[in-house]
């Protein structure tokens, strides 16, 4: 899916390809970076469900013969009707206020499939969707080489027919979602406030908040429950409720392992020294490999490090899912050199298994160490002569360049705006060139060295 935005605050134009797994945002402060991510969580998180005439189209036809024929129309209506609901949601994804929503005016968003994309996923994307209740059980299933989708609908209940009634719209848009977004069926977003989550969780309780909102807006005619329950809070951005969500249910999500536990374990071992665990009562609490192992750390009195890994370990463990979009921003923060490189290591094993990254960084270190992991690739392609040449890397992590997509964000100072362009990643498979990381270690280097050169003259 290309994702066309323009007009977006200080950013005049950008073009994001969603097609490939792994995705570096780089560049200047103040370019735009964490706009485009969190406009990048929106649509891929949410579900939009729409009640278009299309849609209900759709219903009929399986509600009368159990099936319907995928066409291209309906993924671009399904496209469109997502531009729609994300362009009326500003303010609540930037948590702002209608007031501040004014300065997006101009904004305008355009989701679209290439001819290419479209075919493939209408005949060559194969599905088996299962959802049951009490009350039925319904099934969707489409064959590779085809663009009919059969579905079928088991009731149990005198009730089921009307629940299927209700529920197919959802059924409908949620299949179209997987589809139009790659088979990304979700998205998290671990904001820079992520060091303050779990610290804060009940002091930023999005119920209480909401909750206070309303008591504070009621001017003395008493509470409106139905608003409290059916209105969203704009105090934080999407990214940031969804994240205070989760950490006040951290007792029922641990319940389920992961796939991606063991590369949660990974990050405990090789970066923190510990486990991070939590408690009965849903708090979250670091041990130290070292010392007493039955005293842990609430995570308020826990190094930065703990504070700033804590929310990605807890989502790798028990969280994360195949096809997801995980998304993170400057994770270099907080984190030694040697931190950063592993944690490089880390995301591209995890695009290796499935497991979709996005990340908007400053750091050479995790730069230089991506081009590190794409060049041993083609060595190891290459069958290149020793394991010396490949050490310290094996398999799991090494970085197809193909899989990779980089957009660097600058500041146009002439023109005023902000601008977002695609880097190429090098066709002899040596990685990307950020220019304003490089233009910086260089102008740093040479002072550095006009420095050395003048001291040592100076003591000769």
């Amino acid at each position: 899916m290309l994702i066309n935005i323009s007009q977006f605050g200080s950013i005049r134009k950008a073009e994001i390809d969603t097609a490939k797994p792994f995705t570096v945002f780089c560049g200047p402060n103040n370019t735009g970076k964490t706009y485009v991510s969190y406009l990048l969580y929106a649509i891929f998180s949410q579900d939009f469900a729409c009640d278009s005439k299309f849609i209900g189209q759709i219903v009929n036809m399986v509600l009368e013969k159990g099936e319907f024929q995928m066409k291209r129309e309906y993924l671009d209506q399904y496209l469109a009707e997502m531009e729609t609901m994300i362009s009326q949601s500003i303010g609540s994804i930037f948590g702002i206020s209608d007031r501040d929503v004014s300065n997006f005016k101009n904004f305008k968003l355009k989701l679209s499939l290439g001819d290419e994309e479209a075919d493939k996923i209408i005949q060559d994307t194969p599905l088996m969707w299962r959802f049951q209740t009490i009350d039925f059980k319904f099934e969707a299933k489409k064959e590779t080489h085809s663009d009919k989708i059969t579905v079928a609908i088991e009731l149990r209940s005198p009730d089921g027919e009307r629940m299927v009634r209700q529920l197919m719209p959802l059924f409908v848009c949620k299949i179209l979602k997987s589809w139009v977004t790659n088979g990304v069926n979700g998205a998290r977003m671990l904001t820079v406030e992520r060091n303050s989550i779990y610290t804060f969780k009940t002091e930023l309780s999005i119920t209480r908040n909401e909750l206070v909102d309303s008591l504070l807006s009621s001017d003395g005619k008493g509470l409106n429950l139905e608003r409290i329950l059916g209105k969203g809070s704009r105090r934080y951005p999407l990214a940031i409720r969804d994240s205070l969500r989760i950490a006040n249910d951290l007792v029922n999500i641990q319940k389920t392992n992961s796939l991606f536990y063991e590369a949660a374990c990974q990050i405990e071992q090789e970066m923190l020294g510990g486990a991070i665990t939590i408690s009965k009562d849903g708090d979250v609490i670091f041990t130290p490999d070292i010392g007493d192992k039955e005293a842990g750390l609430p995570i308020q009195i826990s190094s930065s490090i703990v504070k700033t890994l804590s929310s990605l370990v807890i989502y790798l463990k028990f969280i994360a899912k195949p096809g997801d979009l995980l998304i993170m921003d400057e994770p270099e923060m907080n984190l030694h050199p040697d931190n950063q490189i592993l944690l490089a290591r880390i995301f591209s094993a995890l695009q290796n298994k499935g497991l979709r990254v996005l990340i908007s960084t400053h750091s050479d270190y995790i730069v230089r160490e991506i081009n590190n992991l794409v060049m041993a690739y083609e060595l190891k392609k290459l069958q290149a002569d020793g394991d010396k040449a490949l050490f310290p890397y094996n398999d799991s992590i090494l970085l197809n360049p193909d899989y990779l997509q980089v957009y660097y964000f600058d500041y146009k100072k002439i023109e005023n705006i902000n601008m977002v362009e695609s880097i190429l990643v090098d066709k002899n498979r040596y990685g990307f060139n950020v220019s304003s990381i490089d233009n910086v270690i260089n102008q740093q280097n040479d002072i550095t060295e006009s420095l050395y050169d003048t001291l040592s003259f100076r003591y000769q």
